[in-house]
């Protein structure tokens, strides 16, 4: 599913410039970044949300994983989407909607 968003935002979204693919596998960041001629590609979600040159993060993991990332990412200041399902409760999706006010 990342792949796909990844080729969407490089492909249709001309204003849009994905600047790193990060995903705990590193060879399939890398198929991915080499497919669509992205430079960097990255292992650690935590350093990849810290970084200064991103504005948004799209969030494309387990489920699981939706809520920290996606509040991370928001407290960190950037602007985030995240794939259906979007969190793994009502309590996780409204701990998400608090961390973007």
């Amino acid at each position: 599913m990342g792949a796909d968003h990844a080729r969407i935002f490089a492909e249709r979204l001309p204003a849009a410039e994905v600047c790193v693919i990060c995903d705990a596998d590193e060879a399939r960041a890398k198929k991915v970044a080499n497919d669509l001629g992205i430079a960097d590609v990255a292992r650690d979600a935590e350093a990849t949300i810290a970084r200064s040159d991103i504005d948004l993060i799209d969030i494309c993991t387990v489920t699981d994983q939706h809520a920290p990332m996606a509040i991370a990412a928001l407290q960190a200041g950037k602007h985030v989407l995240v794939e259906k399902a979007i969190a793994l409760s009502v309590a996780e999706a409204d701990a998400m909607i608090a961390a973007a006010k």
